[in-house]
């Protein structure tokens, strides 16, 4: 593994939701989940719940659907502080699709937190900044997400981009103040909008829920 901040006290699974719920519809059902898993047992002011989804169809339209249908079923329940996230990658989702899924986002008060061409690049994030990295697009591959994954088996011995979701995520929870940092240098698109360029804004996530989290006495993400 590369070089990180040593992880925080990984604790068990909530049993109830604690403080503000972060309400997470993500693409992938495997890296994003089991990343994801790993940070809210380390959470002590906040919760990360997942909504229901459809796998069958995981383009973001669907994907922002699933979430806006989560919302509506929790309407009596939520707290107003509550916050509901879509987690989505770009790959090769054309820019007038992607605008039409911030459009509605918007419309139904729910944040994007995309990453282009895909999640990995934020694991990536953990490690070092984007531009330390060469040929992070693209090029001959069949899938857009092929060089980040390459680079990140690189980085990381226990992931493997054909088995995904076994990598140690917990291990990652260390390094997320520097992959909030290298992720938001990386950021010079227009906010409220789609990715022109390759980068990932989970760290506008993680930015509210380690805020969210800082009511706890000893938060364990600074």
């Amino acid at each position: 593994m590369g070089r990180r901040r040593s992880k925080p006290k990984v604790r068990k699974t909530h049993n109830r939701a604690i403080g503000t719920v972060f309400a997470i519809a993500a693409e992938g059902r495997a890296t994003e989940k089991k990343y994801f898993d790993s940070l809210n047992r380390v959470l002590e002011g906040c919760t990360v719940t997942y909504a229901s989804r459809k796998w069958n169809r995981t383009e973001p339209m669907q994907v922002l659907n699933d979430l806006i249908a989560h919302r509506q079923k929790e309407i009596r329940g939520r707290k107003k502080s509550d916050q509901y996230w879509l987690v989505i990658d770009h790959d090769d989702t054309d820019k007038a699709e992607l605008a039409r899924v911030w459009a509605k986002a918007a419309q139904n008060d729910c944040f994007v937190a995309d990453s282009k061409p895909c999640f990995e690049l934020w694991l990536l994030m953990h490690f070092n900044p984007l531009n330390s990295y060469q040929r992070i697009e693209a090029s001959g591959d069949n899938s857009p997400c092929a060089p980040a994954e390459r680079l990140l088996e690189v980085e990381d011995n226990s992931y493997k981009r054909h088995k995904k979701g076994k990598y140690k995520s917990d291990e990652y929870m260390g390094g997320i103040a520097d992959a909030i940092s290298h992720a938001k240098l990386a950021d010079n698109d227009p906010p409220n909008q789609p990715l022109a360029h390759v980068g990932t804004r989970v760290y506008n996530l993680l930015e509210k829920i380690r805020a969210a989290n800082s009511s706890s006495p000893h938060n364990p993400l600074n």
